[in-house]
């Protein structure tokens, strides 16, 4: 599926939806739902131009090398969200 099926769910669904689907659906292995509002972060931070802004991570969640503050383009790049800040779906 990937980029042509987040596309085709963007277009289709409201875009927590389609964010929803995509990291639950769409990611192999799925990350945990509890990451589906640190990835909504990421995406305002990189669309507002702040891509080195820090997101927390839930509790008990680390990144190998950021540990629980990751830069918004880190995960943006890492989840593959780059769907959510490249087009606006009409």
């Amino acid at each position: 599926m990937g980029y042509t099926g987040l596309m085709g769910m963007r277009g289709a669904a409201s875009e927590d939806v389609a964010l929803e689907w995509h990291i639950t659906s769409n990611i192999y292995p799925a990350p945990p739902r509890s990451m589906i509002a640190v990835a909504k972060a990421a995406i305002e931070a990189v669309r507002n131009g702040e891509n080195e802004q820090g997101i927390p991570l839930p509790d008990g969640v680390n990144h190998r090398i950021y540990g629980n503050e990751v830069p918004a383009w880190v995960i943006v790049d890492n989840f593959r969200l780059e769907g959510f800040i490249d087009e606006e779906v009409q």
